[in-house]
């Protein structure tokens, strides 16, 4: 239980930084 809710935080960490990253590519792109 404790390592399948590890993996999840990480991966929920991870995609909210790969969105972030893509917001940013977005808005320069746009700029």
């Amino acid at each position: 239980k404790s390592v399948a809710g590890g993996a999840y935080t990480v991966s929920t960490a991870a995609a909210a930084t790969i969105r972030s990253t893509i917001r940013r590519l977005r808005e320069l792109a746009e700029a």
